[in-house]
């Protein structure tokens, strides 16, 4: 049989839960029946070196890495380059970028600038049997005008009323859609609500574990196994602002008052790493709240703590809990609104209100009652997720 040649399209491919997603994917393939080939629409990405070998990376051109907007290649690059090639298109983009953050609607201005410059962009050369807009936004765009392939598809990752999006532009590129993968059933539920006439397209797939992924990415846990006389928390995440890191802050301060030993490692690092920092340093935790930064192999440090919190905001699908759970660790999560598709209040985990003293009495629960520790290993052995049924559902859904 000949390989099915699918096109994968990614916003960026740096930190994130739909980039390591997508990795986890690729690591699973059978590389017999498809052809993969992988287009990243803004800079190169931090992790392509991780990529499979049998992956073949195309290069974005860079007229459509700044019709992104995306603010480090628009800044760094627009100006010199584009200026001297297209200057109706660079004045288009510096009049949106000013416009977008004088509004502050940048979402919106990203869409719109899109719209107008789409027939300007270069057609990709290739055709391909399925295209698939790994993360929504642009890379769906983009496969919708840019790509030649007999089916495309679209990829929900979150609640999609969070987003802040045009609803009216992605109407119409959902509409262009064959079929649309949702991460979660509350996430699919979400979706049909705001685009009830696309719900014949959805279709429901977990994410693939990462542990395949794993096996050739070593990773140094020193800092938490040197940890001998405390209890372990980690928190795993992008430094956002919606990942819910000053509520942990302001739990760890509520824990080290009641007098519980603690260090709260974090893994990740973002735009948000500052304002994090300066927040640790002004209530004087800097050596209780530590920032391990960005690690591919998240396993391994999970593996190490005592309980993994998750202290989100709001979230599609969480791919850390989804690993804690494989590793039988004991998880507490804020109550995000999709968090109850995969954990149980006091059967799987605790599920906390949005609130540091919820948060930390969760925690405390979790270190003073070794009952629930033995009861959230014991189901979660017993509900392990065999994800060999997602790659079975995306087999189905590109018609291996």
């Amino acid at each position: 049989m000949t390989p099915k040649k699918v096109l994968f399209v990614i916003n960026n491919f740096n930190i994130g839960g739909p980039q390591k997603s997508l990795l986890s994917l690729l690591y699973r393939l059978n590389y017999d029946q498809i052809e993969a080939s992988l287009l990243i629409l803004s800079g190169k990405g931090s992790l392509t070196k991780y990529l499979p070998k049998q992956v073949n990376l195309l290069k974005t051109p860079d007229i459509v890495e700044y019709a992104t907007l995306t603010p480090d290649r628009f800044i760094k690059k627009t100006v010199s380059t584009l200026f001297s090639r297209n200057f109706l298109f660079s004045l288009k983009a510096i009049s949106k970028v000013i416009s977008g953050r004088t509004r502050n609607k940048m979402t919106h201005i990203k869409q719109e600038y899109w719209i107008e410059i789409k027939d300007a962009l270069p057609k990709l050369n290739n055709s391909f049997d399925v295209a698939i807009g790994v993360s929504g936004g642009h890379s769906m765009m983009y496969i919708a005008d840019c790509v030649k392939a007999s089916m495309k598809i679209g990829w929900i990752r979150t609640d999609y009323r969070v987003l802040g999006r045009d609803q009216e532009i992605d109407a119409v590129y959902f509409n262009e859609m064959d079929k649309i993968i949702s991460v979660s059933s509350i996430c699919k539920e979400i979706f049909i609500d705001v685009f009830p006439t696309e719900e014949s397209k959805v279709q429901v797939m977990y994410n693939v574990l990462p542990f395949e992924m794993y096996k050739n990415i070593p990773a140094d846990t020193k800092a938490l196994t040197r940890e001998e006389k405390c209890c372990k928390l980690l928190s795993i995440s992008r430094l956002d602002p919606h990942k819910g890191l000053d509520l942990a802050i302001e739990t760890l301060e509520i824990l080290l008052k009641k007098g519980f030993k603690i260090k709260w490692y974090v893994l990740g690092d973002g735009n948000y790493r500052k304002e994090i920092e300066k927040l640790v340093k002004i209530k004087g935790l800097q050596k209780n709240f530590v920032l391990l930064g960005f690690h591919v192999n998240t396993a391994a440090f999970i593996q190490e703590c005592d309980i993994l919190v998750h202290p989100s905001k709001f979230e599609g699908k969480s791919n850390v809990i989804d690993e804690a759970k494989y590793l039988l660790k004991p998880i507490v999560a804020t109550n995000f609104n999709t968090v109850n598709e995969q954990l149980s209040h006091e059967w799987t985990g605790l599920i906390s209100d949005m609130d540091p003293e919820s948060l930390s009495q969760c925690i405390q629960d979790v270190l003073t009652k070794k009952e629930l520790k033995d009861r959230f290993q014991k189901n979660l052995l017993n509900e392990r997720y065999d994800d060999s049924k997602s790659l079975e559902t995306f087999y189905s859904i590109v018609n291996i």
